[in-house]
């Protein structure tokens, strides 16, 4: 079980490098990390003083000095490569944790800058075919756009006017035509992938409205051209282009080959919890009313974000209400194990249709983990399906249509990339119900995390029905409940065992308080004593029960309706330790106990046929109403 607690002190620094030099990867394949402004500034004597840095960028200097250890740090590392005559983008991303004190672990080397070894946690490279990243959004506040401000003109535009900012950060120089006439054109076909948010914010654009744009790219150095612009065409057909008229520009040269960004951030957390979290299949067990389905919400929403978890915990209604939407979503799905389930419900199996045939429908756990897999495979792969939607049904895209893409590039882990994706849970009540053997089938396997789609000894199973490649994706979770009063846990298969990390729940009498003068905590604790002694300690009674109780008839129809028939289950026709368990029994009626007893004597009923031999016996009853007196019986 994650300690989640490891992460509220912590913090998560995110270090982004556009490296056009190939200079750092080095340090990314040794595991460690480097920030390179100010990469002719030695920050050993700034480190743990109060020294002031004076540099021109002090704020990023500073941010790095406050690192501190066990601090996790991610490093995405993107750069241009060739590979023959082809051009890719590639993205390197480590996420570790610092080592040791700064003072300790910090090396300083000039012209590449400042260098940290890392504990990695996940560490991943990515090729993209030739595209740009573009960053393109309406600009709420002008003033902001601080370095557009020595442009000519900047001075001129308002926050009346519609004004848009458009970014290309790796072939962004590349990407723009110009012509005598001083326009300027975007091609929006040269992207290839993920133009489709780029589009949707381009439709919004007007003749006359203002374009800032910033094209950054690495020729013989370092170069980014910053303009204003206004927008006399935009074509949106075919051929996608926006053509617009030239303000002012200038371009910088800049002396350090990098555009390096250092910030910590927000969600972390989330991003830190993704990766550190191994066991990926958990069952609660305990008795009933433990609070297994309570804990259950708790650990759905840390598994799919530990920051809305911690914003949201002391607020069940808004914590239940997002874990209903998560089930909208997609992302979190239900079922219960009987003895009825089957492989069929669960991976494939046939169905019976409309038309008196039977036809082939994937279970719950191959959907959601199509899903998660869709959810995993890299951006571009997803934008080709998306690009050939129409714009009604991008945000609709069928379980079909994810599933062909899914099979298509399943055996190829390289084009999944789940370092930070979605999470998705799976939540089995009564897992323990059901012939997990005959339920699973074949994916038994693949719930080992090492077996899991891009781990290192990852399965891939071709499923009987339809002969189509299956997997499980590192990105989905099974969250199991498990009843210990029904079955007992001890008999579980060893290789579920092996699969899944138990976590036993149990009751916990001290969240209760006195209602009405009866301490509820004193009573199930005397109880769950009791019982425990009696028969043993999976068979107790859960705090559950009392929860909601805020009056002395609350807490009686608790005992008369709940917990009684739960103890007549469990002690089957043994009235008299039904009796010790809530105090004692009772001679009659009037006393003070729940449970009571009569004698039947055989001379009464049989009259002249006692000398049969029979014995005295007792007839035990409930008493129909209960007062607190009968209540502090059982634990005073």
């Amino acid at each position: 079980m994650l300690d989640y607690t490891i992460l509220k002190d912590k913090k998560c620094w995110i270090i982004t490098t556009e490296d056009y030099t190939c200079g750092y990867k080095k340090y990314f394949d040794e595991g460690k990390i480097v920030m390179g402004l100010g990469s002719d500034f030695d920050l050993s004597e700034y480190i743990d003083s109060r020294k002031d840095i004076s540099h021109k960028f002090k704020l990023d200097l500073d941010n790095f000095i406050k690192m501190s250890k066990n601090d996790y740090v991610a490093w995405n590392l993107n750069r241009v490569a060739e590979e023959g005559t082809k051009i890719y983008r590639e993205n390197n991303c480590v996420i570790g944790q610092i080592k040791d004190d700064l003072k300790n672990i910090y090396k300083f080397e000039q012209g590449k800058g400042h260098i940290l070894p890392i504990n990695i946690i996940e560490r991943r490279t990515r090729l993209f075919e030739k595209c740009d990243i573009v960053d393109c959004y309406k600009i709420n506040k002008i003033n902001d756009m601080k370095d557009f401000k020595y442009l000519k003109d900047f001075e001129k535009l308002s926050d009346q006017y519609n004004n848009f900012f458009i970014r290309m950060k790796y072939f962004g120089l590349e990407n723009i035509q110009e012509n005598d006439s001083n326009e300027i054109i975007i091609n929006l076909n040269k992207l290839k992938y993920g133009n489709n948010e780029v589009l949707e914010e381009v439709k919004n654009f007007s003749k006359g409205d203002f374009l800032l744009g910033e094209f950054i790219s690495k020729r013989d150095k370092f170069e980014c051209r910053r303009v204003i612009c206004k927008v006399k065409e935009v074509y949106l057909d075919n051929d996608k282009r926006i053509v617009l008229d030239l303000i002012s520009s200038k371009c910088n040269n800049y002396e350090y080959s990098a555009l390096i960004d250092i910030y910590e951030y927000e969600y972390g957390e989330d991003l830190i919890n993704k990766n550190i979290r191994t066991h990926k299949n958990i069952i609660f067990y305990g008795p009933p009313g433990t609070g297994k389905t309570y804990n259950i919400d708790n650990e759905v929403l840390k598994i799919i974000s530990i920051s809305k978890y911690e914003k949201l915990k002391e607020n069940r209604k808004e914590l239940h209400n997002e874990l209903r939407r998560l089930q909208v979503d997609n992302k979190v799905r239900f079922c219960t194990f009987h003895q009825s389930y089957g492989y069929e419900e669960f991976i494939e199996g046939l169905r019976p249709n409309d038309e008196g045939n039977f036809t082939l429908e994937d279970g719950l756990l191959k959907q959601i983990a199509i899903d998660a897999m869709f959810e995993g495979l890299t951006y571009e792969l997803k934008a080709d399906l998306i690009e050939e939607l129409s714009c009604e049904a991008k945000n609709n895209i069928s379980n079909e249509q994810k599933k062909e893409l899914v099979l298509r590039y399943i055996n190829d882990s390289s084009k999944f990339d789940f370092l930070n994706c979605d999470q998705y849970v799976l939540v089995i009540d009564e897992i323990n119900r059901g012939n997990i053997s005959k339920i699973f089938g074949e994916a038994f396997t693949l719930l080992e995390e090492d077996k899991r789609l891009g781990s290192e000894n990852e399965v891939v199973l071709k499923l009987p029905y339809s002969k189509e490649d299956f997997t499980l994706p590192p990105n989905l979770h099974f969250i199991g409940t498990m009843n210990s009063s029904d079955k007992s846990i001890a008999p579980i298969d060893i290789a579920l065992r092996r699969r899944f990390r138990f976590r036993e729940i149990m009751p916990d009498e001290n969240i209760l308080s006195v209602v009405d003068g009866i301490d509820l905590c004193e009573l199930l604790k005397k109880i769950n004593d009791r019982i425990e002694y009696l028969y043993d300690r999976d068979h107790m009674i859960g705090h559950a029960y009392f929860i909601g109780c805020s009056c002395l008839d609350d807490i009686a129809r608790v005992i008369l309706y709940k917990i009684i028939p739960l103890l007549q289950e469990y002690f089957y026709e043994e009235w008299d330790k039904i009796g010790l368990i809530l105090g004692g029994v009772g001679s009659s009626k009037d006393g003070d106990y729940i449970i009571y007893k009569e004698e039947l004597n055989p001379e009464y009923l049989f009259k002249n046929n006692a000398e049969y031999g029979f014995n005295t016996q007792n007839r035990y009853y409930i008493k129909d109403e209960i007062t607190a007196v009968e209540l502090r019986k059982i634990y005073e």
